[in-house]
């Protein structure tokens, strides 16, 4: 019995002391608007260090005048996800007619795994689908499978390949079943 209570309390002791050397730290995340002087950056950042897709000519000086111009027009939204006010990702869509498109989608390296991509993704939805839009579609390349498995979850359905690998996946908009009118 005594060593039972010895060995109780020498567990209590180190239960005590591990938790004592803990720092409890919180998370804020947050989505917002592009601010081009605090935002382009990160986001070349990220886009550099998932440089994979392109080829070795291409340089991030295109992504700058990308980014401007659709921060510019006023169909096209880009929104950050910032994690403790450090950019973690972002995605851009743009509204043509009833049809979106979501443009791009990157979350960086060390946030990933996190549901940030789904975050944003239904971000973009919900904004599209309250501009009057009927569907939504996308490109993804067919070796991005973290990507098509996030799409596909969302409900994205392929649509085309083209001999390149890239997928065209599209979203439909859900229907709102009217609860007030009698079923015959």
């Amino acid at each position: 019995m005594f060593i039972n209570k010895k060995l109780l309390l020498i567990t209590l002791f180190s239960l005590s002391f591990a938790f004592n050397g803990l720092a409890i730290t919180s998370v804020k995340t947050n989505i917002c608007d592009f601010n081009p002087e605090r935002d382009t950056q990160p986001i070349i950042n990220i886009f550099n260090d998932n440089r994979d897709f392109l080829v070795e000519e291409e340089d991030a000086s295109q992504y700058e005048c990308f980014l401007k111009k659709c921060h510019e027009h006023p169909f096209c939204t880009i929104k950050i996800l910032r994690e403790n006010e450090e950019l973690a990702g972002y995605i851009f869509y743009h509204k043509h007619e009833h049809q979106g498109l979501i443009l791009g989608l990157a979350v960086a390296h060390e946030f990933r795994r996190k549901g940030y991509g789904k975050l944003l993704t239904s971000t973009a939805l919900e904004e599209l689908y309250n501009k009057d839009i009927d569907h939504i579609a996308l490109i993804c390349h067919s070796d991005s499978t973290p990507a098509l498995n996030l799409y596909e979850k969302m409900g994205f359905k392929q649509i085309d390949e083209d001999v390149f690998g890239n997928i065209t996946l599209k979203h439909k908009k859900p229907k709102i079943k009217n609860h007030l009118t009698k079923e015959k």
